[in-house]
């Protein structure tokens, strides 16, 4: 990107598995954690929730049964001037 060629799919894919697993063990230690990127590709919010395999990851809690752990995507669409406007509250 500083040479202003854009990233495509091949350079994001293993950044989005790496938050993929910080997301992951983060819950697993019983973190509630929020994660803001643009992954405006569904292939990429999919692999931010479900990993590059695309099965959906065990956490572990000592004493518990395995359960999946709860990742949620809020997708925020608006023109992009909408976006850019500043309101006074």
């Amino acid at each position: 990107m500083g040479k202003g060629i854009p990233l495509n799919d091949q350079d994001r894919i293993p950044w989005l598995c790496n938050l993929h697993d910080i997301l992951l063990r983060e819950v697993a230690s019983g973190q509630h954690v929020v994660l803001a990127c643009s992954a405006l590709k569904k292939m990429y919010r999919d692999i931010l929730i479900r990993g590059k395999d695309g099965v959906p990851r065990k956490c572990d809690e000592p004493g518990k049964d395995e359960k999946l752990a709860e990742v949620f995507v809020i997708f925020l669409s608006s023109c992009s001037d909408t976006f850019g406007e500043e309101r006074e509250l």
